[in-house]
């Protein structure tokens, strides 16, 4: 959390929606490729097959709760917070049109 406390007082002079919206989808894009990586570094060390893709992208979008509740609650940076959440509904939404109903072939 000290990281994420330094990255907030820097953000609370940038208390807007648009960068709470940036910030959201830079964590979201981190957070997959941490999860991805994970994945396959688990299922090739343990010999077990791969989480589908689906539910590694909407676990990296759920991570996103995490900063909007720092924001909302901790540092009480409104706007920041709304950007954030603003995002997450919006790639929620995204998931479940376009990438929930196909099958992505995972890459082994």
């Amino acid at each position: 959390m000290g990281l994420l406390r330094q990255l907030a007082t820097t953000f609370s002079k940038q208390d807007n929606y648009l960068f709470g919206g940036l910030f959201a989808l830079v964590f979201s894009v981190v957070c997959f490729a941490v999860f991805y990586g994970l994945n396959g570094l688990i299922a090739k060390s343990f010999h077990l097959g791969m989480l589908p893709v689906g539910r590694v992208i909407i676990a990296a979008i759920a991570m996103n709760l995490i900063p909007m509740r720092f924001f909302f609650v901790s540092l009480k940076l409104e706007k920041l917070a709304r950007g954030v959440l603003a995002v997450t509904v919006v790639l929620a939404l995204l998931f479940f049109i376009f990438i929930h109903t196909q099958r992505i072939p995972v890459p082994n």
